[in-house]
């Protein structure tokens, strides 16, 4: 697991979340091995006898949900590593599985549209830490209304900073 932790902390870390630690990510999934673990499957991306890339999935009902991915950006990018553990392995796994679909997760949108996955509108209940409703929170809402824009297009355009992964 610690392997593993490195490795998404550092793809989060890449990705602008820098207040995330290694500690705090291995805390987080032992919290979800304890509560899935029965339906989770861990792929590795090994170069040598190295690891250098890991995707955490879970298995529930007739979809696979790809939860985590870490990679080790020093030593990989020439080989598609991304695509092929994210993607592609897991598409490879759900057919092993007898599964119906993949849930690639709500971040990456251009990567994911442009490989042929389609984006499902999600509903849920936001609740504010500060006590503020969300919708007063000019973040929030900017987020909301580029989510509801990208939504009625249907093409994944106008998310910001995850539009690179």
């Amino acid at each position: 697991m610690d392997v593993a932790a490195v490795l998404c902390t550092q793809l989060q870390s890449k990705y602008g979340d820098h207040a995330s630690s290694v500690t705090a990510r291995r805390q987080y999934m032992t919290k979800l091995a304890e509560a899935a673990d029965d339906h989770s499957h861990v792929l590795l991306l090994e170069d040598g006898e190295r690891a250098v890339g890991v995707v955490i999935c879970f298995a529930w009902g007739n979809t696979l949900y790809v939860r985590q991915a870490g990679f080790d950006y020093a030593r990989i990018g020439r080989n598609f590593e991304y695509f092929n553990l994210c993607i592609y392995s897991t598409v490879h796994l759900a057919m092993q599985q007898s599964l119906q679909a993949v849930h690639l997760g709500m971040s990456s949108y251009t990567a994911k549209l442009s490989r042929g996955a389609r984006i499902e509108r999600l509903e849920g209940l936001a609740m504010s830490a500060t006590g503020e409703s969300p919708t007063d929170q000019e973040e929030f809402a900017r987020r909301q209304d580029g989510l509801r824009s990208m939504l009625e297009r249907g093409d994944g355009r106008e998310i910001d900073r995850d539009d690179s992964r």
